[in-house]
C-alpha cells in the first residue's frame, strides 16, 4: 500500500485557496486585465518604441510568445520559425539600458523562454505586493523592466545580452 504525500496535497490546497483569495480581492479593490502583450518583433507596439504600463496592485497581463499562427501585422510572407525565438527577462535598469544582463543580480530572472513558436505559450504578470511564496512583490510607484535578448533564432534563447534588445 503507497503513502499518500498529505503534506504536499495540503500545501496545494492553500496555496490554490490563497491565489483564489487574491483573485476575489483583486475583483473587489479595482484591478484590471490589461491588453495582452505578444512578444514578438513584428509587434508594432514594440517598433514605436518601449511599451509603457502603469498598473494598478492585482492587475494583470498575458504575455504572449511569438507564434506562426498569429499575423500582427501585414507582411509579403510569414515569418519563418527561426524568427521567432524568443526570451522574456525582467530586469533592473542599468541592464535595460544595456542590453546586457547582469545574472549575479537576483532579481534579473528569465520570466519566459519561447521556444516552441508552432504552440501557444504564455505567461501571467499578476501584479501582487506580496507573493505567496515570501518573495518580494511589485512596490507602488517603482518601474519594472522586461527585455528580450534573443534574436530569434533557437540558438539565441540563452543570450544574455544584445538581441532584439539592441536592433528593436
Amino acid at each position: 500500500m503507497k503513502a499518500r504525500n498529505w503534506k504536499g496535497r495540503f500545501y496545494v490546497h492553500i496555496l490554490t485557496f490563497f491565489y483564489g483569495y487574491l483573485e476575489l480581492f483583486a475583483l473587489v479593490n479595482g484591478s484590471k486585465t490589461l491588453p495582452s502583450i505578444q512578444w514578438s518583433f513584428q509587434n508594432p507596439r514594440f517598433q514605436e518604441g518601449s511599451i509603457r504600463l502603469n498598473v494598478l496592485s492585482y492587475s494583470k497581463v498575458n504575455i504572449i510568445c511569438p507564434t506562426k499562427y498569429v499575423a500582427l501585422k501585414e507582411t509579403d510572407s510569414d515569418p519563418t520559425e527561426n524568427q521567432l525565438y524568443e526570451n522574456v527577462w525582467m530586469v533592473d535598469s542599468l541592464s535595460y539600458h544595456s542590453c546586457n544582463i547582469n545574472t549575479s543580480i537576483a532579481s534579473n530572472k528569465k520570466l519566459l523562454n519561447c521556444d516552441q513558436p508552432s504552440k501557444l505559450h504564455w505567461t501571467k504578470l499578476l501584479f501582487l505586493p506580496l507573493t505567496p511564496f515570501g518573495d518580494a512583490g511589485y512596490n507602488p510607484g517603482e518601474t519594472y523592466y522586461y527585455i528580450s535578448t534573443s534574436d530569434g533564432g533557437k540558438s539565441s534563447l540563452d543570450q544574455t545580452s544584445g538581441g532584439h534588445c539592441k536592433t528593436i
